[in-house]
């Protein structure tokens, strides 16, 4: 390849400016992209999908102690084997595999909490709820499904820490 004569003014690189005013077309489209997914973006936050597979989670039932598999949606106390709300949400932990899981807890949520889901669920969310919710669950040990603790009660967050693992790690969570 032969070089032209003033290859050192050839090889310069020209300012920003002139090189954006030339390529103003190409730039142009660049932005438009980065806007367009900008506003996808913004509007899969403000709207997320609702196509998706619900999450399951494990339920027990106070009266008999069957367990089951419901969607996450479903907001418990529910109606269980007896016509009354015994059915409640089953927390199982486990310190290796999921094969190897245990019960640590039962929750359900306030009726306070539950009403507060009820409404904003169905459209009629108030602001006299506010703050309901981050308080508005109850455990209580499998063992001893007559006494229910406010999650956040010393008694409620007795229940909820878990016994290190034998390896000095908190156990995980196990899902369906």
């Amino acid at each position: 390849m032969i070089l032209p004569y003033n290859w050192k003014e050839w090889l310069k690189p020209e300012p920003m400016r002139e090189s954006m005013t030339r390529n103003s077309a190409v730039i142009g489209i660049i932005a438009l992209v980065a806007a367009i997914v900008a506003l996808a973006f913004i509007i899969r936050q403000i709207f997320p999908p609702h196509g998706g597979p619900v999450p399951q989670c494990y339920f027990y039932d106070t009266s008999n102690g069957t367990v089951s598999v419901r969607p996450q949606t479903d907001y418990p106390p529910l109606i269980g084997s007896t016509g009354q709300p015994t059915v409640v949400y089953a927390i199982y932990l486990t310190c290796s595999t999921c094969e190897n899981k245990y019960l640590a807890y039962l929750q359900k949520y306030t009726p306070a909490s539950q009403q507060m889901l009820n409404h904003t669920l169905s459209g009629k969310a108030s602001t006299s709820y506010q703050g309901t919710f981050s308080v508005g669950f109850l455990v209580c040990r499998p063992d001893d499904t007559s006494n229910w603790y406010p999650a956040g009660s010393p008694e409620g967050l007795q229940i909820i820490q878990s016994k290190p693992c034998p390896n000095n790690q908190p156990p995980g969570p196990c899902l369906p």
